[in-house]
């Protein structure tokens, strides 16, 4: 099987388990969105095919379009800061359980991609729902990067709660530190 033929195969089952495909403006991945009421679920694909077999990997992801388009109206994209491409996301490579990669011809694309509707399911789908989800992190710990998340769900939390920023989101210095702003460092 070529990458060709895996990469379909999987479209196919990511759309037969209700994702819906999106492209993202910049980006050449590939965006499975498990549609909800107001909050987009999301998996970042990153399908890779090695000498041996195949590879398939990439970000489980949750945004909130309302917020990207404020977000977008508010500042430009280069000082989107660590908000640029979701408000919180994770990378599966870091997760033991959720790794696939295969060496036969016949990849097990369903249960795979059942596992990942699974976990974004479990995800909530409204604005309300992730606010009360910040103080189960129990419920969002499939997206939670410990060094981003907070920060940048302060500056969310405060849009969502009507008191919008007028700074842009904090940003990621080259050594990996975050750069706080007054919304996330109000002292």
């Amino acid at each position: 099987m070529d990458i060709r033929q895996f990469r379909s195969d999987l479209a196919e089952a990511f759309e037969e388990a209700g994702f819906e495909r999106k492209k993202i403006r910049g980006s050449k991945a590939t965006v499975w969105v498990l549609p909800g009421r107001e909050v987009e679920r999301m998996f970042w694909e990153d399908a890779q095919r090695r000498p041996w077999g195949f590879v398939l990997y990439g970000s489980l992801a949750v945004d909130v379009p309302n917020f990207r388009l404020w977000l977008t109206g508010q500042f430009p994209k280069d000082q989107h800061g660590i908000l640029w491409s979701a408000l919180l996301n994770f990378h599966i490579s870091n997760h033991r359980d959720m790794f696939f990669a295969v060496e036969t011809e016949q990849p097990p694309y369903q249960t795979w991609v059942q596992d990942i509707r699974r976990r974004l399911a479990s995800l909530p789908d409204t604005v309300e729902g992730l606010l009360v989800a910040e103080y189960q992190p129990e419920r969002l710990k499939l997206v939670w990067d410990k060094w981003q998340a907070p920060k940048a769900f302060n500056y969310f939390r405060a849009w969502a709660t009507g008191d919008p920023p007028r700074h842009p989101p904090p940003f990621r210095l080259p050594d990996g530190r975050i750069v706080d702003t007054p919304v996330n460092d109000p002292a």
